[in-house]
């Protein structure tokens, strides 16, 4: 008698602790990768030596440049929260590309500079195929910079949905400063910032130049005058 109620709570307690102990049950959802056509939208392949220009002379030449893909991992939960809730099981993930690309002045240089930033939009509470192209140029403490968010599709841009970021015009020819270029999206952002009268709202993109060139809502234009 003794004996079997002894295998009896040897038996509860293993049950117990294997009620307890979850087994981990990871799935990956999904694993996006950008097409080379995608990767075409970014015409930048890192080595370039950039010189824009205003009407006035002045000139910045970006000669510090990279692009680089990288593969990343999105859990169902943080880590900390896996941890405290789950087990520290994360649960299901997807795996995505994400490129990035830069300009400086120099590696030390935070105030003057360019990126061009592929993504995917994908998340696990919201699937789809949606991709991004960020846009950023920056050049002074005075006047703040560029910074677009738009979809992007092959070598097409589009505009979000809701959103002040916005494609003005596709223009076949155009005049920034001297230069006539081709095949260009003229792209506004709204990026007013309270310690600065003057932002960068205007920028001029092209999928097989990049940026050809900025204007401020004061009327300040940067000018792609060398790409080397």
């Amino acid at each position: 008698m003794k004996k079997s109620i002894f295998q009896f709570v040897i038996i509860a307690v293993l049950v117990i602790e294997i009620s307890g102990c979850k087994k981990c049950v990871q799935n990956q959802i999904a694993d996006l990768k950008f097409t080379s056509k995608d990767l075409s939208i970014n015409p930048y392949t890192g080595n370039e030596r950039l010189t824009f220009k205003t009407l006035s002379g002045d000139s910045i030449v970006l000669s510090k440049g990279s692009r680089k893909l990288d593969r990343y991992t999105r859990y169902q939960y943080d880590s900390e929260t896996a941890k405290l809730d789950h087990n520290g099981c994360q649960g299901d993930y997807f795996t995505a590309d994400e490129d990035r690309s830069g300009f400086n002045t120099n590696p030390d240089d935070s105030i003057t500079g360019i990126s061009v930033n592929l993504n995917f939009l994908y998340t696990l509470k919201k699937p789809n195929s949606d991709k991004n192209i960020w846009l950023v140029f920056y050049h002074g403490n005075n006047i703040t910079g560029f910074w677009g968010d738009f979809r992007f599709n092959n070598d097409t841009l589009f505009t979000y949905p809701g959103k002040t970021d916005s494609i003005v015009a596709f223009h076949n020819q155009i005049m920034i400063g001297p230069r006539l270029f081709t095949n260009v999206y003229e792209l506004y952002c709204h990026n007013e910032d309270r310690r600065n009268p003057e932002w960068f709202s205007t920028a001029f993109y092209s999928i097989t130049t990049g940026f050809c060139g900025v204007k401020s809502n004061f009327g300040t234009i940067w000018y792609l005058d060398k790409k080397e």
